[in-house]
């Protein structure tokens, strides 16, 4: 798959929405602080979540959260 963004600066060049929850129940907040890269051979992010926002909840509730990225 082709990337049109710069995986080292795209955290600084773009909003990025994190969602965590169920199909039933999930929340998203905007996030500003995070990386991508791989670790022994497998794709990695790291975000970072304010612990007062409503979204860290589901986060720590979930094994499972998605990153989203918009121009």
């Amino acid at each position: 798959m082709k990337k049109d963004f710069d995986i080292l600066t795209v955290f600084e060049d773009r909003w990025a929405l994190a969602t965590a929850g169920t199909l039933e129940d999930y929340n998203t907040c905007t996030i500003g602080w995070g990386s991508l890269g791989t670790v022994w051979g497998k794709s990695t992010a790291t975000i970072y979540i304010n612990e007062l926002r409503y979204t860290n909840e589901y986060v720590q509730k979930n094994d499972y959260f998605t990153i989203s990225f918009f121009p």
